[in-house]
């Protein structure tokens, strides 16, 4: 086996690859839903940063898209309708938040076939395996990318709106 720790290294890049492309966008979406779900509980734009601190952050991912769901629902149906699909979308990234930060992974033993990462990750008391082909999981990620933008854009309505308000 003389390629085993080429296959290995190129392996952990994709892993690595994988893993921080899928993150960094999890995290970002974090943030816009921490910022709507503040806006809509919270009149009082000094008051919200300490409530996401205090009261948003430290949930799980899965709970913020619940909670942002609902808000975003009771502060106007017609914003919730429009970003319905995109509420989806960010569903699915849900899925595969925990695995990909907490999890461990193994790579494909057939080093020829770069193709797939098996991670596992333990969920309700038991391990589950998710199979990954990475190349193709990284361009499904501007799937992603685009809901991002799409809460960036909610989020600038929201205070767009909020600015009409004062004036």
């Amino acid at each position: 086996m003389p390629n085993a720790p080429t296959y290995v290294l190129r392996m952990r890049e994709l892993d690595i690859k994988t893993r921080g492309l899928y993150i960094a966008i999890a995290c970002d979406i974090e943030r816009m839903m921490d910022d709507i779900i503040a806006f809509c509980e919270i009149s009082d734009p000094t008051k919200q940063s300490n409530f996401k601190r205090d009261k948003i952050m430290h949930l799980e991912m899965g709970k913020k898209l619940a909670r942002c769901v609902v808000q975003i629902e009771k502060y106007n149906s017609a914003y919730h309708q429009s970003y319905l699909s995109e509420f989806s979308i960010i569903a699915d990234l849900v899925t595969y938040r925990n695995v990909m930060a907490h999890g461990y992974s193994e790579y494909d033993n057939d080093e020829t076939d770069e193709r797939f990462i098996t991670y596992y990750n333990k969920e309700k008391d038991k391990i589950a395996r998710y199979i990954i082909e990475p190349r193709k999981f990284i361009e499904n990620m501007l799937t992603f990318q685009e809901s991002l933008l799409k809460l960036a854009e909610l989020v600038q309505v929201l205070q767009a709106e909020r600015g009409k308000d004062r004036s």
